[in-house]
């Protein structure tokens, strides 16, 4: 069933720029002219103490949610802070987001009433920008002590351990504490049971200060997924990807195999649901084909330009294509497009067209700078069960792309 978003006008698409409203106020403003990261307005918190807010839809008490929003912020100190009615304030370290581009941030949180606010605030030295801003219903988390806030620095434990250890004193991304990982050491921990047979999502937010390598995941029954360490953020930044529980008891396992030190943060693994897009890691491409199932002007790559896995998809020029037709999505049903986007664009777009939808268009200097990957995404709702999927480079640079979902929100 459709996942709906509790925050209106979380885009700011609605808003007529400078004004907040409609659904939205504070002391901040809304912009447009590049500034957004998709579609045609973001918001702007631009000194210290700058809020934007507004009341949510309502929640179903005793539920899990999870808040997500694309920040960019060039602060060299203080935190972005998240503020949810009947919740304690959920801190971002300012430091650890990046400051030209967007990427998205989230966490988890437990809905103590059906009536709340949400409050996010700029308590950092610099100007920030958020962007497509959501909270929504989410499954429960199978990693225990995800963001290591249980953890006494440098002991791993509870429920975590290996030869990392935990950090604090602004290393970390969100709360008080990360982990981290020199070259060749691990955290592992037993997850709480999975449904065997069942489609799961790791997620976790890296950030690399490595140059070659690989970052490691390893779960019991599944091929070890390689993150290549060079196209991971030096920010912390999320990543993710789908496998089949093998059994109900399995082992998570994050190995530094690259040469520099790796953060790690916010880790989870939830149920999810199944993916409307066929090879959507570009695996089963034999470069430089497209095919299976992807055609266009575009082209597959390997040899270290990918972020997960052996390939990706290429679209050098401004106007080359890639495009697929979707496994039968339910007509009115709620949907979320995401994928990883590398560009050293300084202008023009990343267009996602879906049959039946507008085009969503990505502004290609607000997205993740040079070799680096960053995921993307938006909500749609399916105008039918038959549609293609088309990503056009139309920006002045190279475009990579890697790990492309559609799935029911």
């Amino acid at each position: 069933m459709t996942n709906p978003n509790h925050v209106q006008n979380g885009g700011f698409e609605q808003s007529s720029p400078p004004a907040l409203p409609p659904f939205w106020s504070g002391s901040g403003e809304t912009q447009s002219g590049g500034t957004q990261l998709l579609g045609d307005n973001n918001a702007r918190l631009l000194t210290p103490g700058e809020t934007i807010t507004q009341t949510l839809l309502p929640l179903q008490a005793g539920e899990q949610y999870q808040f997500q929003a694309a920040f960019s912020t060039s602060a060299g100190a203080g935190t972005i802070d998240v503020d949810i009615t009947g919740i304690s304030t959920r801190t971002f370290q300012a430091l650890r987001v990046p400051g030209d581009r967007y990427a998205f941030y989230n966490f988890d949180f437990i809905a103590t009433g059906t009536t709340a606010s949400l409050i996010i605030t700029n308590n950092s030295d610099a100007d920030l920008r958020v962007d497509v801003v959501s909270v929504k219903l989410t499954n429960p988390n199978h990693v225990q002590n995800g963001g290591f806030e249980q953890s006494s620095p440098p002991a791993l434990p509870p429920f975590w351990s290996g030869s990392g250890d935990t950090q604090s004193g602004g290393s970390q991304l969100l709360g008080n504490n990360s982990a981290l990982l020199a070259p060749g050491e691990t955290i592992t921990q037993t997850l709480l049971p999975l449904q065997a047979g069942e489609q799961y999502q790791f997620l976790a937010a890296f950030a690399s200060a490595a140059g070659t390598g690989t970052i490691d995941v390893d779960i019991i029954g599944e091929a070890t997924h390689k993150f290549q360490a060079a196209n991971v953020s030096g920010f912390f930044t999320f990543y993710n990807f789908n496998f089949i529980a093998a059994g109900t008891t399995a082992s998570l396992i994050i190995t530094n195999n690259s040469n520099g030190n790796l953060s790690v943060d916010v880790v989870s693994v939830k149920l999810t649901n199944p993916n409307h897009v066929q090879n959507g890691g570009f695996e089963q491409s034999s470069p430089p084909a497209l095919p299976p199932f992807w055609s266009g002007s575009g082209e597959t790559q390997s040899g270290g330009t990918q972020l997960l896995g052996d390939n990706n998809a290429r679209l050098l020029t401004p106007g080359e294509t890639i495009t697929q037709t979707l496994l039968p999505l339910q007509a009115g049903e709620q949907y979320q497009f995401q994928a990883a986007f590398s560009t050293s664009a300084g202008a023009g777009t990343i267009d996602v067209d879906i049959t039946g939808i507008s085009t969503r268009a990505f502004q290609a200097d607000n997205v993740s700078v040079g070799v680096i990957y960053t995921f993307y995404n938006f909500d749609f709702i399916a105008a039918g069960t038959t549609a293609s999927l088309i990503i056009t480079n139309n920006s002045n640079a190279d475009l990579r792309v890697d790990v492309v979902s559609v799935k029911l929100a």
